[in-house]
């Protein structure tokens, strides 16, 4: 199976992306950045004919799927890619600790805050802003280890670091059979810190193991990485999603998805198919807020 075509499209150069918008939301203020994307994506979803397949795919699905979603116009493949510019733009407020700026609703923090032996697994996908883990790790009295791909990790980590040396969350770097990044996250998980994962979208390993589930109507490629690290680890699964409502406005959701998970092929294979239903009905209701921008259900990958 080739390398997943998301490696190359949108975290490429990302963190000199950030800090162009960085300077750009401290020079000229969060309003003035805000505007300045208009054009900027316009820009990018004419020049980006990649991004702009996968994003009209993406939307007819999901419009076939549930037709009371938009139609996938190039005006909608527009405002998806501005959609994702902005919550990138918050991102960097969110990276720099500047939470007064930002205006959160939701429940289920508790569930975080839940004096045990163990941490737990905490899953979400591209959807949203997964960032909003930064408010959720903020007040805990345990840090949030966030599972990055190899090649992104290191200079992000860094970029982290500078903006907000003193953040409780941080990024570990993990590619499957990589033991002593697991025996890392381990680790974490026995001192009751808690680990965090996307679970929408293959590594790029050539020879992951993965699961064929229904997504959006059509069979659709998941990956197995994370359920079995909660297995090994043996420790509950919490799923996390945080809503863009608006303008720095945001609604996280965090709730027990499993006590535990089990490595039996068909419990296994319905346990992914339910994560990916409970997607999809995130996906109806935002349809948005899904940061996949490339073939998700690619032939290239036997499903």
């Amino acid at each position: 199976m080739a390398t997943p075509t998301w490696v190359h499209v949108p975290e490429r150069g990302a963190t000199s992306a950030m800090r162009s918008l960085l300077f750009t939301l401290n020079l000229l203020g969060y309003r003035v950045a805000r505007a300045l994307l208009l054009p900027i994506v316009a820009y990018f979803v004419l020049s980006g004919a990649k991004s702009r397949r996968a994003s009209r795919e993406y939307l007819a699905r999901l419009h076939r799927f549930d037709n009371s979603t938009p139609k996938p116009t190039w005006f909608q493949v527009y405002l998806h890619h501005l959609e994702f510019a902005e919550t990138l733009l918050e991102r960097v407020l969110l990276w720099q600790g500047k939470t007064d700026q930002f205006q959160f609703t939701g429940t289920g923090k508790e569930l975080l805050e839940r004096i045990d032996d163990t941490g737990c697994l905490l899953l979400g996908a591209h959807f949203g802003s997964f960032d909003a883990l930064r408010i959720l790790a903020k007040d805990l009295p345990c840090r949030v280890n966030v599972v990055m791909y190899r090649a992104h990790a290191l200079r992000i980590n860094r970029f982290l670091e500078e903006l907000n040396p003193d953040a409780n969350l941080r990024v570990v770097e993990l590619n499957p059979g990589d033991m002593e990044g697991l025996l890392t996250l381990k680790k974490c998980i026995e001192r009751g810190e808690h680990v965090a994962i996307l679970a929408d979208r293959l590594s790029p390993a050539s020879r992951q193991r993965m699961a064929k589930v229904k997504f959006l109507g059509a069979d659709a490629a998941f990956p197995e990485s994370p359920w079995l690290l909660a297995n090994i680890f043996n420790c509950p699964v919490i799923l996390t999603t945080a809503v863009r409502t608006g303008a720095r406005a945001y609604n996280i959701s965090v709730e027990l998805f499993a006590e535990q998970i089990s490595r039996q092929p068909e419990i296994l294979h319905g346990q992914i198919q339910e994560f990916a239903r409970r997607l999809e009905t995130l996906c109806c209701r935002h349809p948005k807020q899904w940061f996949n921008f490339y073939d998700f259900w690619s032939r290239d990958r036997d499903v």
